[in-house]
């Protein structure tokens, strides 16, 4: 194994305990403008994992009404609708917002998201964070679908 790669990933099952471990704070709490990785829990069960150079400003981004910055309401609201990603002229994310029924099933979502848990650990290198995104998605059955490329 490559001796860079191995120092990287011989942190990550430190940092997952560390993660999981972590006290969960309310979603609407103050969070650290430092770069980690992020757990929504609701009512106590992980359900989204992710990662960010500012903890503090990627969390306000969940809660915005803009599809680019609330990727996580706009996904759901989309499971929710039966509606898949086209990337297809006339049927993304800009034309979506325009749907009164998205719409309003899109602020539903992005109001779900304040009564989350979120639980977080700091975590400057990049490489690290990104293998911990993944080793935690495995660790907590999450689907891999998010890794894949369009």
């Amino acid at each position: 194994m490559n001796s860079v790669f191995a120092k990287h990933a011989s942190n990550v099952v430190e940092l997952f305990h560390r993660l999981d471990d972590a006290i969960a704070h309310g979603f609407l709490d103050k969070f650290p403008p430092e770069p980690g990785v992020y757990l929504f829990l609701e009512d106590g069960t992980p359900g989204r994992i992710g990662r960010t150079n500012n903890l503090s400003q990627r969390l306000k981004n969940h809660l915005r009404q803009d599809h680019g910055s609330a990727a996580y309401a706009f996904k759901r609201a989309r499971q929710k609708l039966g509606l898949k990603p086209t990337y297809r002229k006339g049927s993304g994310r800009k034309d979506l917002q325009k749907d009164p029924a998205f719409v309003e099933v899109f602020r539903a979502e992005i109001e779900r998201l304040k009564t989350l848990s979120v639980k977080y650990v700091v975590v400057e290198d990049i490489a690290e964070q990104y293998l911990l995104e993944i080793y935690s998605a495995i660790e907590y059955g999450f689907a891999l679908d998010e890794f894949g490329n369009h």
